[in-house]
């Protein structure tokens, strides 16, 4: 059986790696607010304005100058990029989404270890008592 002094520093040690978890969980939902806000600035300062703007005026036979082509392919050219960039904003959001949730479990694993440990640190021999057992005396 393993002495307190033994149990402890396992304790210890999974205490150490579940703070460090609890660490990266924090950064990484830190990250996926900061990656959120973002991509609502995005959403609404670009795409959506792009998206309602009308190239040739309000009725579109208003106005068509020499550039509307051009314009219109660009304004294509954007509004492809955002879509495809707004893509890979939902693949890491769930990328991010579910490294918390395996955290999470992480974490949760560890608590549970340690309140075992735990239970078996109140069980084990003071570490003195260990060792007057083994020198062969009593």
């Amino acid at each position: 059986m393993a002495t307190k002094s033994e149990i402890k520093e396992k304790i210890e040690s999974r205490e150490s790696k579940k703070e460090g978890y609890e660490s990266i969980k924090q950064t990484l939902e830190e990250q996926l607010g900061i990656l959120i806000t973002e991509q609502n600035k995005l959403l609404e300062n670009i795409k959506n304005p792009i998206a309602k703007y009308k190239l040739a005026g309000e009725s579109s036979d208003d106005w068509k100058g020499a550039n509307y082509d051009t314009a219109k392919y660009k304004k294509c050219d954007i509004e492809s990029a955002l879509s495809g960039y707004d893509g890979d904003i939902g693949t890491l959001k769930g990328e991010i989404s579910q490294a918390i949730e395996e955290l999470e479990t992480a974490i949760s694993d560890l608590k549970s270890e340690i309140a075992d440990l735990w239970e078996e640190y109140d069980a084990a021999p003071d570490d003195d008592d260990s060792n007057d057992s083994d020198d062969g005396e009593g």
